[in-house]
């Protein structure tokens, strides 16, 4: 090797020391179907977040076992991986995915009330467990992904890497397990079929929780409930009406209650006046139909979720015919035949079955006031702009159907 090769090798290594390749700086793991595991994936977006499942450790082991995609196939998502479920159950171990090959991901078994598990070298068969793993933020890409995409559930995952390294000071992070004493546990995390490939913890079916999306230790401690009032409506086609839904403690719980809805009539909209509530604490649901929506009896479902923990209350809906009848509306001053001298107050009121959207004040035909969302209205009338003689006074109200109610016509003389 001459001198200038000597030179250019050592350029070359000093760039490499000074600017170290990425992808060899971090020693990733994450192969087989990595992408779908961590939240990279192409199909990503179709996880069902807003609606996660309650579930124990049996029912998940009920689930029936989907055909995995072919071996090479790290980017589709199956129609079962699109779910978020909410376990209860025990976390008997755990250890972090070490060596030259792991992921650094943390490799929890998750157990029913036995506290038993699978381990297949010591002949210890599966029906009790299923693995829950929280990778590694910093590892996301791992060996087969594109290191600038970002994983969906990224914020969830610090979160719940976080809350496990609180709960557990001392953790070995050689690669052994750590004994995590079978302590009570809720864990949120999307569904994945794994392939089998002697996972201590793997369940029968081998559906894991990949990744978790949060975790909270001895959960009994923090709960709430909801309740809806009224929980049964009727409402004419093209009418709108309320519900009430409330939350309430049950033991201590710091997070916001999120809502969300299963179950909107055809050709209706519901909208909450707030979709994140404190508990206890409370949110105006509106229902609201059209002319469009057909009659009958309609099971909407309103779901809480906070600390990983969800609940629901039922509210039955039952959508008449079609709204034809105009709200009533009158004038309640002046009265009829009057004289007006100078400044008079026009008022007038509405009332309807579904509710009055609009009032409106005429004056000789012309309107000269209006109030949205109200059942009364008033006008300052200055008789002196006018002229002496008879004038007549109408009021209009009108419904969410589009039905209009006109007053009787208040005839006065102005005489200043």
């Amino acid at each position: 090797m001459n001198h200038l090769e000597k030179w250019s090798v050592g350029i070359v290594f000093l760039i490499s020391v000074a600017f170290p390749n990425p992808a060899s700086a971090q020693a990733c793991g994450g192969t087989e179907r990595w992408a779908v595991k961590v939240g990279t994936d192409s199909g990503v977006g179709g996880v069902q977040l807003s609606t996660p499942i309650p579930m124990t450790v049996p029912d998940m082991l009920r689930l029936n076992e989907p055909q995995r995609p072919l071996t090479g196939d790290n980017d589709t998502r199956l129609a079962e991986e699109t779910h978020v479920y909410v376990v209860t159950g025990h976390l008997k171990m755990f250890k972090v995915e070490a060596g030259s090959k792991g992921d650094q991901d943390y490799h929890m078994v998750f157990t029913d009330n036995t506290l038993q598990y699978t381990d297949d070298k010591h002949h210890m068969p599966p029906g009790h467990s299923l693995v829950a793993e929280i990778p590694n933020p910093d590892c996301i890409a791992g060996q087969q992904g594109d290191p600038s995409v970002q994983s969906r559930f990224i914020d969830a995952i610090r979160s719940a890497r976080g809350k496990l390294e609180t709960q557990f000071t001392s953790i070995d992070v050689s690669g052994k397990f750590n004994d995590a004493g079978g302590i009570p546990v809720r864990i949120v995390g999307v569904g994945f079929f794994d392939f089998p490939h002697h996972q201590i913890g793997r369940a029968i079916n081998n559906v894991e929780l990949h990744p978790v999306l949060d975790i909270t230790f001895n959960p009994a401690a923090e709960d709430f409930s909801l309740s809806a009032s009224p929980g049964t409506l009727s409402i004419g086609a093209g009418g709108t009406a309320n519900v009430t839904v409330s939350s309430a403690t049950a033991g201590r719980l710091s997070s916001a209650v999120t809502l969300s809805l299963d179950g909107t009539p055809p050709n209706a909209t519901v909208t909450f006046s707030s979709t994140s509530i404190p508990a206890p604490g409370s949110s105006t649901m509106a229902v609201s139909t059209s002319a469009l929506t057909p009659p009958g009896n309609y099971s909407l479902t309103v779901r809480g979720l906070a600390a990983g923990q969800t609940h629901s209350v039922p509210v039955v809906v039952t959508v008449t015919g079609a709204d034809t009848v105009p709200p009533a509306t009158s004038v309640t001053a002046p009265i009829d035949g009057s004289t007006a001298l100078g400044l008079v107050n026009i008022t007038a009121a509405g009332s309807d079955n579904f509710g009055v959207v609009k009032l409106e004040i005429y004056i000789d035909g012309a309107v000269r006031a209006c109030n949205v969302g109200a059942v009364s209205i008033s006008f300052p009338w200055d008789t002196s702009a006018v002229a002496n003689g008879i004038h007549t006074i109408i009021s209009k109200a009108y419904d969410a159907a589009g039905n209009v109610g006109t007053s009787q016509t208040i005839t006065v003389t102005v005489s200043n």
